[in-house]
């Protein structure tokens, strides 16, 4: 988790529209987004179905998941979780991730072979997800990724 100074300076440069790079934790979105690769949050809040979103939950944590549903607010998951996130508003959202660097090359994830990767993880979960989540802590096992 981010200071939170550095949170609170984040947030204020995507209000002002400027992109920030931050290193990413966690394996809810592996293995799109493994931990520890660094991932650029642009300003967007005009997110659609696929995109990934980063929102504060209340515990002040900044989460990056996608967006599964846009009906009657927000609702998002990462790639290898079960569950839904709770319900969002477009104010609970701070930007989206537009690129990921993985062990220094770049990746954009609105190029087509990431947008059908979206597709083909939505379409797929829940059994995409109890991959994911297999997968990632087989890697972790493994120390082929940390923490």
């Amino acid at each position: 988790m981010l200071n939170i100074e550095l949170n609170e300076l984040m947030t204020s440069l995507l209000e002002n529209g400027i992109s920030v790079d931050v290193v990413g934790s966690g394996i809810s979105m592996f293995p799109l987004i493994p931990p520890q690769s660094m991932i650029r949050i642009s300003p967007q809040r005009n997110i659609s179905r696929g995109s990934i979103a980063v929102f504060r939950r209340k515990d002040g944590k900044y989460i990056a998941h996608r967006v599964v549903k846009t009906d009657d607010g927000v609702v998002c998951r990462g790639d290898s979780c079960l569950n839904n996130d709770p319900l969002l508003t477009s104010d609970n959202i701070v930007g989206t991730v537009s690129h990921v660097t993985i062990r220094g090359r770049m990746f954009s994830l609105t190029s087509k072979p990431a947008r059908l990767y979206a597709r083909l993880t939505m379409a797929t979960f829940p059994v995409s997800a109890r991959l994911n989540n297999i997968m990632a802590r087989l890697a972790l096992k493994l120390k082929l990724i940390r923490l």
